[in-house]
């Protein structure tokens, strides 16, 4: 067996001999020359990349199967087996194996692994009934992110087109600016506030790079109520990068009744 595979994956399962190779013949119950499987995996529902797999400390996709459900975690000490070739950059975002199984059922289950051989996250097992030929699977890593936030927002707004200023604010009625956000998918909201006569801010490094955040910025009155939001309904959605991530709302300059 390769090195590489023993140290960069999973160590303790090649070190009990969970790893195995077979032919039509002779190996494990799955093994064969009749079917192969693929995958296609997203990174919280980005396509994979360099960038979106360091994000979550991703380096490698693995396959394990059983031929039954093992009942234990993937990747874990001696459950399921595998071939030193199922394991894929985590990068490339698609994988297939060779025809390397027998027809008939197999379960199945897919780690993404970082190069010290943590699981980052697995697939729960499932059983796979296979044919001659390739069956295909997908599914959407959603590891928590590794590492210290690393992208901020700068905002940079405007009336009406113009910079604004004490002037322009004043005569709109608004005093701060706020900036509220959320992780795409999610409900929880963080919301920060800026003088509206500064015209820009930046929140700093609280957001992590390859994220996806729903954006919202909102005109509001010394009482705190919103005179005008950016967008006017909804929300701006955005996928952060390292360091600035620059946005510019525009804002009515009409004052308030």
């Amino acid at each position: 067996m390769n090195n590489t595979w023993r140290a960069m994956t999973l160590a303790t399962a090649a070190a009990t001999g969970a790893l195995a190779c077979g032919d039509s013949t002779s190996g494990p119950a799955w093994s064969g020359t009749a079917a192969s499987v693929s995958l296609e995996w997203t990174i919280n529902g980005t396509a994979a990349s360099t960038s979106t797999c360091r994000a979550v400390g991703g380096d490698f996709v693995a396959l394990w199967v059983a031929p039954a459900d093992p009942g234990c975690s993937p990747g874990a000490e001696s459950c399921g087996e595998a071939l030193e070739s199922w394991l894929w950059d985590c990068s490339a975002g698609t994988a297939q194996t060779g025809l390397d199984f027998r027809a008939g059922s197999v379960w199945l289950a897919w780690t993404l692994v970082s190069t010290d051989g943590a699981v980052r996250e697995a697939t729960r097992w499932q059983e796979a009934a296979l044919t001659s030929g390739n069956r295909g699977f997908r599914f959407d890593f959603t590891p928590t992110p590794v590492g210290s936030p690393n992208a901020a927002i700068v905002s940079t707004w405007t009336l009406a087109g113009a910079a604004a200023d004490a002037a322009s604010c004043t005569a709109a009625g608004a005093e701060t600016v706020r900036l509220v956000t959320r992780i795409t998918g999610a409900t929880v909201e963080t919301p920060v506030d800026f003088p509206c006569q500064d015209g820009s801010a930046s929140t700093g490094n609280n957001y992590r790079a390859t994220q996806r955040y729903d954006l919202r910025w909102e005109l509001r009155d010394a009482s705190g109520t919103t005179l005008a939001p950016y967008p006017a309904t909804g929300w701006q959605t955005a996928q952060m990068v390292e360091g600035d991530n620059p946005f510019t709302p525009d804002f009515p300059a009409a004052p308030p009744p």
